[in-house]
């Protein structure tokens, strides 16, 4: 029974809600009569005793009783029973009058609390509205102004492209709000101005190794300015002293604006602001408003001195922490673009869109000759089937740069680079491994899978030999083979359980325990109807696509080891990243990828399934790259190349004759060799696993110049689509039992 005398808070009732609940409980609780013996027994005591006999005198209870004729007949014991119900009866009355009573008081004061918290939180809106008003009048806007050229966002978000800019748009706003009082924190709005000319940054970006971020930066800016309506990045196309002045003038105008609140300046790193800097630290009113936003690590005597004036603050990995200077440090040459046989002249552009929508692994933005017509070129691989390659026809050779890149690139040599090549036995994958075993001078162990063994024997008498020093014996658990070296390996690669158990021999039997670098090159072309194989996929499908993505899935262990490797050796250091490349068609990708029909066994039509298998590459390069990081995924595009033969297929193999005839000196001409081809993928390929900044590894895309292409002609891909890829191709590679290796 609930005290009256008790004032009543929330922890009594345990919350308001309770309220009806408590009561409820007080006036539910049974009320019994009880027996002699109990305290509380005023019904029964001296009526009973121990033994239950009735005693004691009943007369002046039960006269106080309004009985009728028939209870007043009855006998004294039943008329005792009746007077303890009665008062049972009473006393329970007397509970719920009390539980009501105290009921009715409870929701008074829970509507008093209601009302007086509904008066509060008007007057707090009012107070909130008041304040606001005032900031409004003293300012209330944030304005951030960023020197872009000097204090360069974070490569690693860059290359992140337009969720990286996101993510920098994410850590700028948190920062300030951070710098900010509390009190201020709601209200104010948040404007960004990064000053910047695009060119000079991508090129500098270029220069000192970040080629991907370069390649990302345009959707880096859109992932930035679409973050906050008040967020821009402003290009200015100027001279650096000119462009500084702009930047001064609109630092000036927002230190004299009454409608801004506090200015944050990232520009720490240029003595041209150091004057007007000073100034304001000296004037009273002006020095709380400026906040110096520190972007670089080696800020000069001059600034470390001014911070002692003005508030300074760093938001970590927003920038990057060091300098980037205009000239490469070591200047590692790059492929130049080329026209008929003679090096075309470039320039910056004056678009800075156009400037960002494909930057190049060059100094300078590279143009294709206008007209050009694709073409598709038939040419043979070592399956003995046709292959294809869709080009701009172009007879150029790389230049001296491509060369002496490749040529001057630190191969490690404890021990030896492992390099596996599918399609090495021709075309593309053999001049691959050729000029792997030129670059290494023979310091190499070389494994080439393919299905022409007579063709893959004379392919391997013919390279150079690595010294005796370096043919030491490395026993696996069946063979031996040599430190450096080369070796054929049959394998049906349109067959996935062909794939899987080739790596098992390659583990097991030969004792290889790591790939530094993988080239897959082994592909047919087709414009018939859909052709199956035993395990149910498409021949042309599963030898351009499926098989690479099983011959991934089989190497992963072996390329993380690589890494290992080589940050277990001082020689091993100098690799980088272990890289894959796969070599046909990025940046020409037309049209959408059918999601509902992956693999195509609906729609199935030969000219789709090429441009599907292209969609699909990019795909996979893509989705391993994030699984992966640490390991180089390149996705390359060759051109149009002369591999040596020109096929038809079916009825109109007779046509190949015809071909050969006629078109040879076409060929010649307007066709890359599979020698200068070579050149282009081995730069993609290792300027890709190259380590740069403490960084090696992720996604690249190369043209036919081995240039990086971006994100352009990316296939359209969203996130569950991506999610149902993966799937579909896990569940497309698994094998279901072990199958022998194809013989020759």
């Amino acid at each position: 029974m609930l005290d009256t005398k008790t004032p009543h808070t929330d922890r009594d009732l345990g919350g308001l809600d309770n309220v009806d609940q408590v009561t409820r409980s007080v006036v539910e609780q049974p009320v019994e009569p009880k027996l002699q013996g109990d305290e509380e027994s005023p019904t029964t005591h001296g009526y009973y005793n121990s033994d239950g006999a009735l005693e004691g005198e009943l007369s002046d209870v039960i006269s106080n009783l309004n009985l009728n004729d028939e209870e007043k007949n009855m006998p004294q014991e039943e008329q005792a029973e009746l007077c303890g119900r009665s008062d049972a009866s009473q006393k329970e009355l007397e509970r719920r009058l009390v539980a009501e009573k105290k009921m009715a008081e409870l929701r008074k004061w829970l509507a008093d609390a209601q009302a007086r918290n509904g008066r509060l939180n008007r007057e707090l809106m009012e107070t909130k509205r008041l304040y606001v008003l005032e900031l409004r009048k003293t300012g209330h806007q944030i304005l951030v102004l960023i020197d872009a050229d000097g204090s360069v966002f974070n490569p690693r978000l860059i290359q992140l492209g337009r969720k990286g800019g996101k993510i920098a748009a994410d850590k700028l706003i948190a920062g300030v709000q951070d710098n900010l009082p509390d009190d201020l924190v709601m209200g104010e709005s948040i404007t960004a101005f990064a000053f910047l000319c695009f060119e000079r940054v991508c090129k500098r970006l270029i220069d000192n190794g970040f080629r991907k971020a370069a390649g990302s930066f345009r959707e880096f800016v859109k992932g930035f300015t679409g973050a906050q309506p008040g967020f821009s990045m402003i290009h200015v196309n100027a001279k650096k002293d000119e462009a500084d002045e702009k930047i001064k003038h609109h630092l000036q105008k927002a230190m004299e604006s009454r409608d801004i609140y506090k200015v944050y300046f990232a520009g720490c790193h240029d003595h041209g602001y150091l004057p007007a800097l000073q100034k304001y630290a000296k004037l009273p009113h002006l020095r709380d408003k400026l906040i110096l936003l520190r972007a670089r690590s080696d800020t000069s005597r001059g600034y470390n001195d001014l911070m002692k004036s003005l508030r300074p603050m760093r938001i970590t990995e927003l920038f990057h922490p060091d300098n980037i200077p205009n000239v490469r440090p070591k200047p590692a040459k790059e492929p130049s673009s080329h026209t008929t046989g003679q090096e075309a002249s470039s320039a910056p552009g004056t678009d800075p869109t156009g400037a960002l929508s494909q930057v190049p692994a060059s100094h300078s933005i590279q143009v294709p000759p206008h007209g050009a017509s694709a073409t598709v070129i038939n040419s043979q691989d070592d399956t003995g089937t046709t292959c294809a390659s869709i080009s701009q026809p172009q007879s150029a050779s790389p230049g001296e740069e491509t060369r002496t890149y490749n040529r001057a690139f630190e191969f490690s040599s404890a021990p030896a680079p492992v390099v596996v090549a599918f399609g090495g036995t021709s075309g593309i994958g053999e001049a691959i491994v050729r000029l792997f075993a030129t670059l290494t001078k023979g310091r190499v162990r070389i494994i080439i899978v393919g299905r022409n063994k007579e063709r893959a024997e004379g392919i391997i008498a013919s390279l150079p030999q690595p010294p005796e020093e370096d043919q030491s014996v490395q026993p696996g658990p069946d063979t031996i083979l040599p430190k450096a070296g080369y070796t054929f390996l049959p394998c049906d690669v349109t067959l996935m359980g062909n794939i899987h158990a080739l790596f098992q021999t390659l583990t097991n039997d030969m004792g290889i325990a790591h790939i530094d670098y993988l080239v897959l090159s082994a592909g047919v072309l087709g414009f018939g109807g859909r052709e199956d194989t035993s395990e149910g996929l498409d021949v042309k499908l599963a030898s351009r696509f499926y098989s690479r993505w099983k011959i991934l899935e089989e190497s992963i262990p072996l390329l993380e080891a690589a890494r290992s490797v080589a940050q277990s050796t001082e020689a091993g250091r100098l690799r980088g990243a272990p890289g894959v490349l796969s070599v046909l068609g990025a940046g020409h990708f037309m049209g959408r990828v059918d999601y509902e029909d992956i693999g195509m066994k609906q729609g199935y039509k030969g000219w789709k399934a090429v441009v599907q298998s292209i969609a699909y590459n990019d795909l996979m390069v893509q989705a391993f790259a994030k699984r992966y990081p640490d390991i180089s995924f390149t996705h390359a595009y060759p051109g149009a190349v002369d591999s040596g033969m020109l096929r038809f297929e079916g009825n109109l193999r007779v046509l190949n004759i015809l071909t050969q005839l006629l078109l040879r000196p076409l060929i010649r001409v307007v066709m890359t060799s599979t020698g200068d081809c070579a050149e282009w993928m081995v730069y993609s390929l290792l300027s890709g696993s190259k380590e740069v900044d403490g960084v090696a590894g992720g996604m690249f895309r190369r043209n036919n110049r081995g240039e990086d292409i971006g994100m352009d002609a990316f296939p359209n891909v969203e996130e569950e689509e991506e999610k149902l890829f993966f799937e579909h191709c896990m569940d497309a590679v698994s094998v279901r039992g072990p199958r022998e290796i194809g013989s020759p």
